[in-house]
């Protein structure tokens, strides 16, 4: 499944009803869209949202490595997982930092936490305020999801 920064990949029919978007009870994340059956919770973050990242130098990149994510998968059916992206988007919608996931196989209706090192950065320029985040699972149908957040992370110089 590919996909770019500021749209939604095609991960299937939507299941009848259309699943609500994910709780999350980590204070300075709001819940945005989502699409896929795989429940995807912003579960923790160091730092956490509302930081400001300081010695990035002039772009995104000098901050890679320095944010870490944490993330719960629920499958109702489980399932592999072919791989993972997470994504913080600049206000201009631009991914500045990105961490990946490998394979892995979820259990039928068991939480799978898993931890995401934003460990890759664009040449966003800096200061720049992070104002979204996003995560895709790949995989097969009744698998595949993306859920999307409002977050605020400032990369500084």
């Amino acid at each position: 499944m590919m996909c770019g920064c500021g749209s939604s990949p095609a991960v299937g029919p939507t299941p009848t009803p259309t699943p609500s978007p994910t709780p999350s009870g980590l204070p300075g994340v709001v819940i945005g869209a989502r699409t896929g059956v795989t429940q995807i919770t912003f579960a923790d973050a160091a730092p956490l949202p509302g930081a400001t990242i300081p010695g990035c130098g002039a772009t995104a990149a000098g901050c890679a490595g320095r944010i870490k994510v944490s993330l719960d998968l629920l499958s109702p059916t489980g399932g592999p997982v072919i791989g993972g992206l997470f994504f913080l988007h600049s206000s201009s919608m631009r991914a500045c930092l990105i961490g990946r996931i490998g394979a892995l196989e979820l259990a039928p209706g068991t939480r799978r936490r898993i931890e995401i090192v934003l460990d890759q950065g664009d040449e966003c320029g800096t200061p720049t305020d992070i104002r979204t985040a996003a995560a895709t699972i790949e995989g097969p149908n009744g698998i595949a999801a993306r859920q999307e957040w409002g977050v605020l992370y400032t990369l500084a110089r």
